[in-house]
């Protein structure tokens, strides 16, 4: 027959093993950093006492800054006269280029405004282009342009008003003076700005 091991009980002894190893843990890194502490070049109880071979960093940014005023002083003098040979001499427009377009940019940004093209142009100039040759014509354009046209002042309003009851000799005379104000026409209808430049040129003739 077989035989039947007997079963040995041993008794269990309590031990702190287990709790120990943490604190095992904490003390080794205590260990461990300070060993890297010791270790650290830059620590300020091991560096060495200052040997005037070196300037310190508010004295290199001192040097830095005359560095960049030399490298504008160069291109001043040396850069700066030859744009003397690309000088051109100011012609102002002739009298039949009176127009002003107005751009709106944001600097690469793309904005509902950057097709907005402004046209502005004072009456008188217009006028004196022999653009509309009669005074009934230029009568005429002031109507169409209506709130469009900043008159001079509300008084010019009514001398115009007052000339075009007494005649063509009397709206003559005040066709022909200098404040007769201005013209703005704004077009943003179009995606591109030069298609809204086109269409007020048009719009104008």
């Amino acid at each position: 027959m077989w035989a039947r091991p007997s079963l040995v009980r041993v008794p269990v002894q309590r031990s702190r093993a287990l709790h120990s190893a943490p604190r095992l843990l904490q003390r080794q890194g205590r260990e461990r950093g300070s060993s890297r502490a010791n270790e650290n070049p830059l620590e300020l109880h091991k560096m060495g006492y200052f040997q005037f071979d070196d300037i310190p960093t508010f004295g290199h940014m001192r040097l830095q800054k005359q560095r960049q005023m030399l490298a504008y002083y160069r291109i001043l003098a040396n850069q700066l006269p030859e744009l003397k040979s690309m000088h051109e001499p100011f012609t102002p427009p002739p009298a039949s280029h009176f127009l002003t377009f107005r751009f709106v940019h944001y600097q690469g940004e793309e904005h509902p405004d950057t097709s907005k093209v402004v046209l502005t142009f004072d009456v008188k100039d217009l006028f004196r282009a022999d653009v509309l040759r009669t005074v009934q014509a230029k009568h005429k354009f002031l109507l169409i342009a209506g709130p469009r046209w900043q008159p001079p002042s509300a008084a010019f309003i009514q001398r115009w008003n007052d000339a075009l009851e007494l005649g063509e000799s009397h709206l003559a005379a005040v066709s022909g003076e200098d404040a007769l104000g201005s013209v703005k026409i704004a077009s943003s209808d179009l995606p591109h700005e030069a298609q809204n430049m086109k269409c007020q040129c048009t719009s104008t003739h």
